[in-house]
């Protein structure tokens, strides 16, 4: 987990600071959302152990 995390948490920060660089501060909930649900979903579907497209 640890170095799973380590690959993963980059990615996340980045993602997550440029969508606060490029929204503005007032509009700043629903993209949070966006991605909170995408990386909820991407990793449901990684660990249903079958291939996206399948589903």
């Amino acid at each position: 987990m640890l170095v799973l995390g380590a690959a993963y948490a980059p990615h996340l920060i980045t993602v997550f600071g440029l969508t606060q660089r490029a929204v503005p501060a007032s509009r700043l909930a629903d993209p949070r959302v966006f991605l909170t649900r995408g990386v909820a979903g991407g990793q449901a579907l990684a660990l249903s152990g079958r291939p996206a497209a399948a589903s």
